[in-house]
């Protein structure tokens, strides 16, 4: 029963630095996918900005046309390599934003599949401690056998005033759970009362005799 327990700790512990460690990557991956969004938002900030620039250069190549202004064709041209450039990283930078948010999903769902595990190893090493918790030894059993014997008897009045009443015999049906704790020792449990039945308790049949009083 021991070596169950320090094995279901050593699950719990475990677990414990897993979900600790997937809570970091989802926090990482947050933090990426802000970094992400926000160097998005600044690129269409600039797309947007050149379009603009792109719409007045154009207004202003098609006023100069007449006069064969060269600078300007160029400028435009260099304009539209900027914006094809730029909706390339756009497209580059909207992938590993996807890809991010299907990471952070992933280790959403194995977050909490560990927490899940978790606490299902955590319920079982309650059980386990409480049932070690009510446990007791063969000794503890004859020690309160004795013990209600020696009370019943010490206690016992009459009004008859020849004889007392004392118990003489005692069958005990005991039904219990056996276990060794971590000392090798055999230890009783009683059934838990939420799930016992007529058949699963024990019991205790005793006979009294009458003696003579001194």
């Amino acid at each position: 029963m021991s070596d169950s327990v320090s094995s279901l700790k050593s699950q719990i512990e475990k677990l414990r630095k897993n979900v600790d460690s997937s809570e970091l990557r989802i926090t990482q991956l947050e933090r990426e996918k802000l970094e992400i969004t926000k160097s998005n938002e600044s690129l269409n900030q600039e797309i947007t900005n050149l379009r603009k620039t792109n719409t007045t250069l154009t207004t202003d190549l098609t006023k100069a046309l007449g006069n064969a202004d060269i600078s300007l064709v160029q400028r435009n041209s260099q304009l539209e390599v900027d914006l094809k450039k730029s909706d390339l990283e756009k497209q580059e930078l909207t992938k590993q934003l996807n890809a991010l948010q299907r990471d952070n999903i992933a280790y959403q769902n194995d977050n909490k599949l560990l927490i899940e595990k978790f606490d299902a190893i955590s319920a079982n090493l309650t059980k386990v401690q409480d049932t070690i918790g009510t446990s007791f030894s063969a000794e503890d059993l004859s020690a309160y056998l004795n013990k209600a014997i020696d009370d019943f008897n010490k206690n016992s009045s009459t009004e008859d005033s020849y004889a007392k009443y004392v118990i003489s015999s005692m069958d005990v049906d005991l039904k219990t759970q056996i276990f060794y704790d971590e000392k090798k020792n055999l230890r009783f449990s009683a059934p838990n009362l939420e799930k016992t039945t007529e058949n699963s308790l024990s019991s205790i049949k005793i006979s009294i005799r009458a003696i003579p009083k001194q």
